[in-house]
C-alpha cells in the first residue's frame, strides 16, 4: 500500500509541477514583446497559438510594418526566432 501511495503522491507531484512551470499564452506574448522591446500599446497584432504534440506557442507579432514569427517553449520559455517579413 505504502509503494502505491508515493507512486501516486510523486505522479501528482510531477503533474502538479508541471501546470504551474507551464508558461501560458499571455507570458508567451511578453516574453516575444520583451525580446523585440516592445509593449502591447505599439504593436498593431499579435497572435499566440498553441500546437500539438510539439509543446510550443507559435506567436506573431506585427509593428511597425514588419511581422515577427517566433516560437516559445511551453516549459522553458525558450524564446526562438523563426522569421522576419519587412513591408
Amino acid at each position: 500500500m505504502k509503494n502505491n501511495f508515493a507512486s501516486t503522491f510523486t505522479s501528482f507531484n510531477s503533474l502538479f509541477a508541471n501546470m504551474v512551470n507551464r508558461i501560458t499564452e499571455e507570458k508567451a506574448l511578453r516574453i516575444v514583446l520583451s525580446n523585440l522591446g516592445y509593449s502591447e500599446e505599439e504593436i498593431q497584432y499579435s497572435s499566440v497559438r498553441g500546437t500539438t504534440g510539439e509543446k510550443v506557442y507559435d506567436v506573431k507579432v506585427i509593428a511597425d510594418g514588419e511581422a515577427y514569427y517566433y516560437t516559445i517553449d511551453m516549459t522553458t520559455g525558450k524564446c526562438s526566432l523563426k522569421n522576419i517579413v519587412f513591408a
